[in-house]
């Protein structure tokens, strides 16, 4: 997709402050990080349910 032009979302989500911004990409990361954890203990589970 291409954007065309801007629909005035981003002033939803920027932040001027750099250390708010560096604080929003950490809790982006965190959250990539927290979520592999949880579909990888759920495919865990599934598997060993599985096998019993």
């Amino acid at each position: 997709m291409i954007p065309i032009g801007g629909l005035g979302q981003r002033a939803a989500w920027y932040w001027s402050n750099v250390s708010l911004q560096w604080l929003a990409y950490l809790l982006i990361a965190f959250g990539w990080v927290l979520t592999t954890a949880v579909i990888a203990g759920v495919t865990r589970t599934l598997q060993l349910a599985g096998d019993s």
